[in-house]
């Protein structure tokens, strides 16, 4: 799942649909998000279950990267 905001509210909205996907007994998604995100928020978003965060400028292939090799651990489990 990926999720992009641009109002502030990932501090809100991203933590719940975390808490959405946890509650429905799902946990086998990766889960990323981007945005114009400050770095503390960054750190209390994957402390919510935000796999990454990504910010303005990201290069494709670095996105790209994370998002494949995520899957990839998620079908080993």
């Amino acid at each position: 799942i990926a999720m992009s905001l641009l109002n502030g509210a990932h501090g809100t909205l991203f933590p719940r649909v975390v808490q959405a996907l946890n509650k429905k007994g799902i946990k086998d998604v990766l889960i990323v998000g981007g945005g114009v995100i400050p770095e503390v928020d960054k750190k209390d978003l994957k402390k919510s279950g935000v796999d990454e965060v990504f910010g303005p400028g990201t290069p494709l292939n670095e996105i790209i990267e994370h998002i494949t090799n995520g899957v990839s651990k998620l079908r080993k489990i």
